[in-house]
């Protein structure tokens, strides 16, 4: 099996990813991960600041990312996948696996304004795999119908989020979604916290979107540490709202 991270945000495709190729592929190989799945915002506010004129010229500079940053990791022995972390019309966000750069020159902008169900149907006859990131965090609006997804993290260790993740956990439960994990990796110095263990011979996009629909995969999340580092950051959020 393989050690894989779910949920990587990479410069400077997402504006809120602060560490660089070399810090991510040093930190994850210290931790003994093989593979790592760069899952960049698709985010209007983002997008319409990438460079370029046009459409494309704006999605060549998304995927760039993700390509040059496969490249790096290769060099050191790491697998890379690509996903997309997609917010659609209402505000919701949710990742997506499987697609290949064509699925973003049909549908990016035109993603934006989509409802769940339309982006679901383009990934049930596509063959991708969707499912709703951090679905009960303090910030998010709207639960996603479960009725138009594949999954939902139930795992998100992102500890500058309160993420109640107990209630991700029984709502996977109770629809009978797939369940998965992602550390929500943004800074140089978070704790990476959650991994998802995958066969060896998992080596495309496309096996890969196979594993997570066949389940066969196993997680694993140290929720205890992410707990203990989300009450630091509370505290310590709360000490600088005191100071003003």
């Amino acid at each position: 099996m393989i050690k894989f991270e779910m949920h990587c945000h990479t410069m400077p495709s997402s504006h809120c990813a602060k560490a660089d190729n070399q810090t991510i592929i040093r930190r994850y190989k210290e931790a003994g991960y093989g593979g790592i799945c760069v899952t960049n915002h698709i985010v209007r506010k983002e997008y319409d600041k990438y460079p370029g004129e046009t459409d494309r010229e704006k999605i060549d500079f998304y995927y760039s990312i993700y390509e040059n940053f496969k490249e790096f990791a290769k060099q050191n022995g790491i697998k890379v996948f690509i996903g997309a972390e997609i917010r659609i019309g209402n505000g919701e966000e949710f990742m997506i696996f499987g697609f290949d750069k064509q699925f973003l020159y049909d549908y990016v902008p035109a993603v934006f304004t989509m409802d769940q169900k339309q982006l679901y149907d383009i990934a049930n006859e596509k063959g991708f795999f969707l499912y709703q990131t951090h679905p009960f965090r303090d910030r998010v609006k709207i639960l996603g119908d479960p009725k138009y997804m594949h999954g939902a993290e139930i795992y998100n260790a992102h500890f500058h989020h309160t993420n109640f993740n107990e209630k991700a956990i029984e709502f996977c439960k109770v629809n009978n979604l797939i369940g998965v994990c992602g550390t929500d990796f943004h800074n140089p110095d978070q704790p990476i916290l959650t991994a998802m263990y995958i066969p060896n011979d998992v080596n495309d996009e496309k096996a890969f979107v196979k594993c997570l629909f066949d389940r066969q995969f196993q997680l694993s999340c140290d929720e205890k540490t992410y707990k203990i580092e989300l009450e630091k950051y509370l505290k310590m959020k709360q000490e600088k709202e005191q100071c003003k």
